[in-house]
């Protein structure tokens, strides 16, 4: 992580965001160790599949 930002600062971005699925608690708790903040909730839903759906 430490040289992710080392990148990014030198390539002049002035964020870093990341995906962590919200039952990875450990992972939650590292990234907030490291500064990581809570910005927005990604939602989803999970759709049943039948067998007259097509496959793409």
């Amino acid at each position: 992580m430490r040289l992710t930002q080392e990148w990014a600062r030198k390539n002049s971005a002035s964020d870093i965001r990341l995906t962590v699925w919200a039952f990875n608690k450990p992972a939650i708790d590292l990234y907030r160790d490291l500064g990581f903040e809570l910005r927005a909730f990604d939602m989803g839903k999970q759709l049943p599949v039948t067998r007259d759906m097509p496959v793409a």
